[in-house]
């Protein structure tokens, strides 16, 4: 069970540092960026209808791409209050979801 744990602890540590963000190469080379292949959002106004706001949310979370997602992992922290309570409580999250 041991080697388990660790070698779970390795994967998390070699996934998380080839995940990291690294500096653009455009802005460390000097080069010109390159141009993006994410469409520009539509503007949103007063008569956007509810269906338009669906596709531009389904589009900033990354379009088709997101629709294929098999699995997906959110970890994030958060301030809790007790009821009555001034002074919060730090806390973290994660959610995993996974379909087959």
């Amino acid at each position: 069970m041991r080697n388990y744990a660790i070698s779970l602890v390795l994967l998390l540590l070699v996934t998380s540092a080839s995940l990291a963000q690294t500096p653009d190469a455009a802005k460390s080379t000097g080069a010109p960026a390159a141009k993006s292949s994410i469409p520009a959002p539509s503007a949103i106004t007063d008569k956007t209808t509810p269906l338009e706001l669906a596709r531009a949310a389904l589009m900033a979370l990354g379009g088709e791409n997101f629709k294929k997602l098999k699995s997906s992992m959110v970890i994030g922290t958060a301030n809790l209050y007790a009821p009555n309570q001034t002074q919060s409580i730090p806390g973290t999250f994660a959610i995993v979801t996974r379909r087959r």
